[in-house]
């Protein structure tokens, strides 16, 4: 019985402190090496021959003081110093499975007040590659917490490799948790723009109705400012098109939609070496609450024009907390009796939900030929959001050849929504008659 109990105690004394607490914590003065960007540039190059960045770098020493993992969140504070200062972190983070490898983990991390670093990268790699670390090249193969700070104000970016058994996070295991399209690895976009490239397809639709379709799609390349990592390419598409009939008499309805309809992540890290994740939420906005989508409608043909009658629109969308929601309607106006032509432009302000519809009707001996949209405090950012703006015609005298053209303008901004990248535009026409 004796042999028994000193057995015990033996086992006891040589288990480590972690496998007792729940939640694990650890109150420490650890202290970790790492590699300071000062001043980065707002844009770096894409090259990925540069294997370092033309920016000053500098040492840095990371000081973890308190530290929590209760299996779920992790909590750490402490302090940060280089260029001769120091500067104090505090943060929290929600554990996610990794969107390139499920054995990894991700955290969505929220920074408390009396921080002085943002974070914009926490992520656990259960086998860190060689692009992986900046700091500590001898981790590679072993599970390592990346963690990556950021002072926007001075533009310094700093990265520390951190062991995980260090912090007893040596059996976490991504597969464990969660996984979610909206906490992702991407992290660049946080601190530098990127490059842009666009394509526009139309696509005509199969099927019983007159219908045309076209994209507008977007991809922004962002380079990793350590030059051996990954690099990340964020796309986003939507879906534009007009819908009516090919034979179409007073009052009949055309729709014009759009929709983003899809979005991915990519990340880069070499020569045949990348991992594309679909669906992630990616750092593109379709619109902003001060630069709107467009949507303009514009009927042309013979002599025989037709024209407005009535409009609504409707949408499901990103609202500007502590607006109102509406769209500003432009209408250009002419005599019946005068072809296209456009003799002047009325302004409405159309107020709305986005559970509701607004209507105008248009009457009176100047017919409305032109309609434009502009939907104000709003924009679109996630698969299924959408806008769709609705005109009932009126014909102006019977004929086969006429057409209606949908055209849409599209600002597309990056990084955190703030940068404005481009501003696409793109059409589509339907061709139909009257009899």
């Amino acid at each position: 019985m004796k042999r028994l109990i000193v057995v015990i105690i033996l086992i006891l004394v040589m288990l480590p402190v972690h496998a007792f607490a729940s939640p694990l914590e650890l109150k420490f003065e650890e202290e970790y090496s790492g590699v300071a960007l000062v001043n980065l540039q707002n844009k770096v190059s894409n090259d990925k021959n540069i294997k370092s960045p033309s920016v000053n770098q500098s040492l840095s020493v990371l000081k973890i003081n308190d530290y929590v993992f209760d299996g779920n969140v992790i909590t750490l504070s402490g302090e940060v110093q280089y260029k001769e200062v120091k500067k104090v972190f505090a943060f929290k983070g929600d554990a996610y499975q990794s969107g390139i490898n499920k054995a990894d983990t991700v955290f969505d991390v929220v920074n408390e007040s009396e921080s002085e670093l943002s974070v914009v990268r926490l992520a656990l790699k259960s086998s860190a590659n060689d692009y992986d670390l900046v700091s500590d090249k001898a981790l590679v193969g072993q599970k390592t917490l990346i963690l990556y700070f950021f002072d926007e104000k001075t533009r310094d970016l700093i990265s520390f490799d951190i062991p995980a058994k260090d912090l007893g996070l040596d059996n976490v295991d991504g597969s464990n948790f969660e996984y979610s399209n909206s906490v992702t690895d991407a992290w660049i976009y946080k601190v530098v723009e990127g490059e842009y490239q666009e394509d526009n397809i139309i696509v005509p639709f199969a099927g019983v109705n007159n219908s045309k379709e076209v994209n507008i799609s977007g991809n922004i390349t962002y380079t990793n400012p350590y030059g051996n990592g990954c690099n990340e390419s964020h796309s986003k598409v939507a879906k534009a098109s007009i819908v009516g009939s090919s034979i179409m008499g007073d009052a009949d309805s055309v729709y014009a939609n759009l929709r983003v309809d899809y979005q991915s992540l990519t990340y880069n890290c070499g020569p045949g070496n990348y991992q594309n994740v679909p669906n992630a939420e990616t750092a593109i906005w379709f619109g902003a609450y001060t630069n709107p989508i467009k949507i303009n409608f514009n009927f042309s043909g013979n002599s025989y024009v037709d024209f407005v009658k009535k409009t609504n629109w409707y949408g499901d969308f990103i609202e500007r907390p502590f607006y109102s929601i509406s769209a500003d309607l432009s209408i250009g106006k002419g005599p019946v009796s005068v072809g296209s032509s456009v003799t002047l432009w009325e302004n409405y302000d159309l107020d709305a939900s986005q559970s509701t519809q607004t209507t105008v009707y248009f009457g009176g001996t100047d017919v409305t030929r032109k309609a434009d949209f502009s939907f104000k405090n709003t924009r679109l950012y996630d698969i299924g959001e959408y806008y769709t703006a609705n005109l009932v015609i009126g014909v102006n005298k019977a004929s086969t050849s006429k057409s209606l053209t949908a055209s849409f303008s599209v600002p597309v901004y990056g990084n955190t929504g703030s940068t404005l990248y481009s501003t696409r535009t793109n059409s589509a026409t339907i061709s139909y008659s009257n009899t």
